[in-house]
């Protein structure tokens, strides 16, 4: 508490410092001073964002453990005072630099302020704008798509990915059969993933492709329509983030449905602006078949774009006055009609559900959030960001404040009239983000946990779409106020989105060296572990002993044609047979295996995928006793 109230008085007094200045600098020059409460307030609000952003973002990049930042203030006070000495360093930074501006107000830095000027309007900015920065922007998306490319060819599949696997290996309606015992996703994904084994082969660097693709359509979308409607600066986020965020490295590759669905709620909520925009019967047509797409690919999506294609529907009902209410409506039934042959499914899925959950406690808030703006890392500068572009739009589209031609900044009523097609997205996408987190924890406390960190990844589509229309509408409404009378803030804001892209570069490069460094490992073992076993003759069993998704999915895919055995040695009914157990055999097994006529060779510990194991080879020496009599 007491470093809440320290943080909201710190502005205080960086607006008395200004305050006084002017009152010095005018009374020397015979003016009187003309600051409103408006200009007050904006000073307040900006130097209150700033000095948490600031914090935030360095807190968050040097932290060393898994607490969050709030949890360490709470317990630590030694950190609180560690943080409130960050915050006055920030507010007094901020407080010199509104001196410095004005001064440059008052003519005391005409020079600086015509270089920046001359700059925005030289021959030499005209190019690096138009042609250099276009190239970097297609040469990091074409780098991105290699890097996730690297990581591709491997034979590493997890439990659920081997599930993925398993399944597409099934007919068509075998896949059916599978989804409604065993299953409690839609089917779309399983068969986007037959078809690629079907024309490609069903190996694992074919799965990996499957879901890269996805990917790949989001980058060309990104560099195209994006880049066609909010500029080549702010494509340049949504590439920057799904291709280098630690949670995008990961689904992109995941032999899951995650980075397709991620591309459904990407392409409803761009249609969404779409929609806003024009409000034509073509653009709702597009959303409603993005729409139908996420939903087929997973629930949660289905829940998001559900929420967006509502909370659509009421912006341009705000927005026309009503006179298009029809179209949103006949979308909205058009959704329901096209979801509703899977209906019968999803509530038998339900049913198994509410029978019996794997899960068993709540995930914290601040893992959604941190999945939601892209995983570790960037999450600390996505989330405090997105909040700044949200605050900054919705504020200065309702008129809270408004710049006269002299910079005068004046506080007027709230409204949504003035609301650009841009501010209404924001809105649009807050409210689906708010509405997935809110459904997805009253879920989890009615029924049941149901909220895995993972399955929040496609609503990470909307937040990185909101970076990239909040900071487009913020480059336009710096270019009005350079219209006016801030000559070179076009220039300086468009420098300090590079500075972030290229701090969020660093962390990107940083997140592929972790995650392919994970990759390799986890590919070196797998392949030892391959390779030592090689295709066993079909008498032989694999008995897993309790080791993670082994006996689930993961060995029905590498041993397609071998009995899967889930117990100990005991439960084994072949004379011969490959144990996996989670810990080392003692020498009691030993020896009761050696007394019932059986050889063990011990070949220590190994690993599939993340699952490590004790490897044993089992066989019976004759004359020995039959394993199935025992």
């Amino acid at each position: 508490m007491f470093t809440i109230i320290i943080t909201l008085l710190l502005p205080l007094v960086s607006l008395g410092i200004w305050r006084q200045y002017v009152l010095k600098n005018n009374g020397s020059t015979g003016k009187t001073v003309t600051g409103s409460k408006g200009a007050y307030v904006l000073r307040y609000a900006t130097c209150l964002m700033i000095m948490l952003f600031v914090p935030w973002v360095l807190l968050s990049l040097t932290g060393n453990d898994d607490n969050t930042i709030l949890r360490k203030l709470v317990e630590s006070r030694e950190y609180a005072v560690k943080v409130l000495s960050l915050e006055i360093c920030i507010m007094l930074a901020y407080t010199i630099c509104e001196l410095f501006v004005e001064e440059a107000k008052a003519g005391k830095h005409e020079k600086i302020h015509s270089v920046m000027t001359k700059i925005a309007g030289s021959k030499g900015w005209n190019i690096v704008y138009r042609y250099i920065g276009p190239v970097v922007v297609l040469a990091f998306s074409v780098l991105v798509i290699c890097l996730n490319f690297s990581m591709m060819s491997d034979r590493v599949l997890w439990g659920d990915e081997a599930f993925s696997a398993n399944t597409a290996h099934k007919s068509v309606g075998g896949i059916l059969q599978v989804l409604y015992y065993w299953d409690n996703h839609p089917p779309l994904y399983y068969y986007w993933l037959k078809l690629f084994g079907t024309l490609f082969g069903y190996k694992v660097p074919v799965f990996h492709l499957a879901s890269l693709v996805p990917f790949v359509i989001g980058i060309v979308l990104a560099l195209t329509v994006i880049r066609k409607h909010f500029g080549m600066l702010s494509a340049a986020f949504f590439m920057m983030i799904s291709g280098l965020g630690q949670a995008c490295l990961e689904y992109n590759l995941e032999v899951r449905m995650y980075a397709l669905a991620f591309l459904c709620v990407m392409g409803c909520f761009y249609c969404s602006y779409r929609v806003i925009a024009d409000g034509s019967r073509k653009t709702w047509a597009g959303m409603v078949l993005w729409a139908l797409a996420a939903a087929y690919s997973h629930y949660y999506a289905l829940v998001a774009v559900g929420i967006m294609m509502f909370s659509t529907g009421v912006a341009v009902w705000i927005k026309y006055r009503g006179k298009t209410w029809i179209k949103g409506v006949l979308a909205i039934v058009a959704f329901f009609i096209g979801y509703a042959p899977w209906l019968y499914f999803f509530y038998a899925g339900l049913k198994n559900v509410s029978r019996g959950w794997w899960m068993t406690e709540i995930l914290g808030l601040d893992q959604s959030l941190e999945i939601v703006m892209g995983g570790r890392r960037m999450n600390a500068i996505v989330f405090p960001l997105l909040l700044v572009f949200l605050l900054i739009t919705i504020l200065a589209d309702s008129s809270v404040f408004t710049v006269g031609e002299a910079g005068r900044v004046c506080l007027h009523k709230p409204s949504v009239k003035k609301w650009s097609d841009k501010t209404y997205a924001m809105a649009v996408g807050a409210c689906t983000i708010l509405g997935t987190l809110a459904f997805a924890y009253l879920l989890s406390i009615v029924m049941a946990p149901m909220l895995a960190q993972r399955y929040l990844y496609p609503l990470s589509a909307v937040a990185i779409m909101m970076l990239v229309i909040g900071s487009s509408h913020l480059l336009e409404q710096v270019a009005e106020l350079e219209n006016r009378s801030w000559k070179g803030l076009g220039l300086l804001v468009r420098l300090l989105l590079v500075l972030l892209l290229l701090v969020m570069f660093g962390m990107g490069i940083q997140n592929y060296r972790e995650c392919y460094d994970s990759y390799e490992q986890q590919k070196v073992e797998t392949d030892k572990t391959l390779d030592l076993i090689g295709t066993p003759e079909e008498d032989v069993q694999m008995v897993s002993n309790g080791v993670k998704h082994l006996g689930w999915t993961v060995l029905y895919y590498y041993y397609p044609d071998n009995e899967i055995v889930n117990g100990n040695y005991n439960q084994a009914e072949s004379d011969r047979f490959w144990y996996f157990t989670p810990e080392a055999m003692g020498d009691d097994s030993f020896a009761e295996l050696q007394q019932k006529g059986y050889q063990v060779t011990d070949y220590g510990q190994m690993q599939l995928a993340q699952y490590p194991f004790y490897l044993y080879y089992i066989e019976a020496v004759q004359p020995a006793p039959f394993a199935k009599s025992r």
